[in-house]
Parts: C-alpha cells; structure tokens; sequence
C-alpha cells in the first residue's frame, strides 16, 4: 500500500509529460533592463519563480517546491513524501532536452530524452489542440486567489482514469484537486515568489548522483 500510494503521487504530480508544444519564446530588454517574454510561447508568464506547494493523498502529506528560470527552459522539482515513517526525497529536473530524475539520498537517478515534450508539468499556456481533446480540458472559471487573476480548467482524460481541476495564474499551478485511479490528490501553492535570482547551479545535477 505504501507504495501504490508513493506512485500515485508520482503519477499525478510528473505523469503529465505530453501536454506541452515544444515552442521557443521570443524574447526582448526592457528599459529597466528586465527581459520580458512572448505573451503565449514561454512557459509561464514570468522569467523565473519559486513556488511551494503543500499536497495530501489518500491522508498523506507531502511537500513540493518548483523552481525555475528562463521562462520554464529550465525547472526544477523536489519532492518530500512521508509515507508512515519513511520520507522520500525525489528532484525532477528538466533541461536543455533532458529530464534527470533522482534521489540525493542513495545518490542514484535517471537521464532521458524528453522527446519534444516541454517538462512533466502541463504546460497550460502552450497545450496542443489534440491534448486538450484527449483531456477533455475545458476552461470554466476565472477566480482571484490573492490578488492574481487565475484560470480554473476542468479536466477529464479518460485514457488516465483521471478527473478533476486545476487553478492557473500564468501558466503556475496555484491549486490542483484531481482524482486518479481513484485516488485524490489535493494540492495548494503556499508561497509563490515571482521573478527571484536564482543561482545557476540549481539547475545542475550534483556530481555525486550515479545516472542510470
């Protein structure tokens, strides 16, 4: 059971890894030398951000933080799971078409293509036609939710045996409550900071991780 739990998790919050066109976004300096993005071919709507979430699943908790610069090029997830008294730490990272998937406990992990595919998280502002219609996403709602203007989206993708919501400010996740394989998932954004320096190796792959 506690692995079931420990992959339906994973499933809800990496599984999506096809809802994204593979676009570049045009780019131009500003006046006050901040770079401003595309308005539909970046990602998300701003250069770079650092949002925690706080999740539950059949009663579990679990923590996750995505980080991520260059307008979502470069992302960075980590994951804490507490299953009973087991804690799980996993960090997804995608970058210059890879996505590494490992473990900065037993050191171990994953390199692989992303095959086109933009990163593991659906990557709302630029979803194709044919992925909608497989998802059944449907926009249903415009609600504020402090003070920035979200997007809540319906979702039914028989394929996945998944239903549910997602709440989305600029292309960022704020809210999630889907269902899959029967199991819920909730998730909330706890703390959102917009456009912050983040440091280059972040985005780097600790040399003591063995890539499988």
């Amino acid at each position: 059971m506690k692995f079931y739990c420990l992959v339906v998790l994973l499933l809800v919050s990496g599984l999506i890894s096809s809802c994204g066109d593979n676009k570049s976004h045009k780019e131009k300096t500003l006046p006050n030398g901040s770079v401003e993005t595309d308005s539909v071919s970046g990602k998300y709507g701003i250069k770079s951000g650092i949002i925690e979430y706080k999740s539950t699943i059949s009663g579990k908790e679990a923590k996750q933080t995505l980080s991520f610069d260059n307008y979502g090029k470069k992302e960075l997830i980590e994951t804490v799971t507490n299953i009973g008294d087991l804690k799980i730490i996993t960090v997804s990272l995608t970058k210059d078409g890879y996505v590494y998937s490992f473990n900065p406990v037993t050191k171990t992990g994953t390199k692989v293509e992303t095959l086109g595919r933009q990163s593991s998280i659906i990557d709302f502002r630029n979803i194709s036609d044919e992925m909608k219609r497989k998802m059944n996403l449907q926009l249903v709602d415009t609600v504020t939710i402090d003070e920035r203007s979200c997007i809540k989206y319906n979702v039914d993708w028989v394929e996945m045996s998944m239903t549910g919501t997602y709440t989305v400010w600029k292309g960022i996740t704020i809210e999630s409550d889907v269902n899959i394989l029967k199991v819920e998932m909730v998730m909330t954004a706890t703390s959102i900071t917009e456009n912050p320096v983040i440091p280059p190796e972040k985005f780097e792959v600790p040399a003591d991780i063995r890539l499988n």
